[in-house]
C-alpha cells in the first residue's frame, strides 16, 4: 500500500508545481503589459483565472502577507484545515494551523523563504479548527513585488498515511531482526537457563517494554 501512495503524492505534487508555473507565468505575463487599462484589465483576467484554477487543485494551496495573515486558501485548504471563507476574512493566522510547538520552526522558515532561502518541505503537525491533528508537508516561496518579499506562497501535503506506513515498516524490520538474532544465539547457548533470559530479554526490547530479572 505504502508503495502505491508515495508515487501517488509524488504525481500530485508534481502536478500541482506545474500547474502552479503556468498559472504564475500567466499573471507576470500580465503584469508586464504595461499600466495602461487595457494592461490592468488583462491582469484582473489573469489574476482571476489563476484563483479559479487554484481553487480547482486538490492539495490544500495558500497565501500570506508578511506577517502570516493568510490572504489566499483555496478550497482544498479551507476543507482539509477545517475552515470558512469566514474565518478567512477575519484575519486567519497561518501559524495558528499548526501544533504550538512547530509554529517557532515554521516563523523562523518563513523569514529564511523571504530572505531568499529555497524551502526543502519542512513537516509539521498541522491543527484543524476542532483540534484535531495531522502530519503535513510544507512547501512555500516567497510572493515577490518589484523584487521585494510581501508574503509567501506555499503548497501542503497530507502525509500521515505514509508517515505510518513508514512507522509501521520500520517496527516490523526491527522486530524481524530480533527474531533473527535470537535464532542465532539460541543455536549457540548450551544452557536452558541462560537461554531463557536471554529470550526473554531480547523479547523486552524488541517490543520496547521494561525487563525485570
Amino acid at each position: 500500500a505504502m508503495g502505491h501512495r508515495q508515487p501517488k503524492v509524488a504525481e500530485e505534487a508534481l502536478a500541482l508545481v506545474v500547474s502552479l508555473l503556468l498559472v504564475a507565468a500567466m499573471v507576470r505575463l500580465g503584469r508586464h503589459l504595461g499600466e495602461a487599462r487595457a494592461a490592468r484589465d488583462r491582469l484582473a483576467s489573469s489574476e482571476a483565472k489563476y484563483r479559479q484554477l487554484v481553487d480547482q487543485l486538490p492539495q490544500p494551496v495558500f497565501e500570506t502577507d508578511r506577517t502570516g495573515i493568510l490572504t489566499f486558501a483555496n478550497r482544498a485548504a479551507l476543507e482539509r484545515y477545517g475552515y470558512s471563507g469566514a474565518d478567512l476574512e477575519n484575519s486567519l493566522d497561518i501559524y495558528g494551523t499548526l501544533v504550538p510547538e512547530d509554529r517557532p520552526r515554521a516563523m523562523e522558515r518563513a523569514r529564511r523563504v523571504m530572505a531568499g532561502e529555497a524551502s526543502p518541505g519542512d513537516v509539521y503537525t498541522a491543527q484543524r479548527k476542532d483540534g484535531t491533528t495531522f502530519v503535513s508537508q510544507v512547501y512555500t516561496s516567497a510572493i515577490l513585488e518589484n523584487g521585494v518579499p510581501v508574503g509567501l506562497r506555499g503548497i501542503s501535503l497530507d502525509i500521515s498515511r505514509s508517515k505510518r506506513d513508514a512507522e509501521v515498516l520500520q517496527t516490523h524490520s526491527r522486530q524481524q531482526a530480533g527474531v533473527a538474532d535470537l535464532g542465532l544465539r539460541s543455536l549457540a547457548a548450551s544452557d536452558l537457563d541462560d537461554l531463557f533470559q536471554m529470550v526473554t530479554e531480547r523479547v523486552a526490547e524488541t517490543l520496547n517494554v521494561e525487563y525485570c530479572k
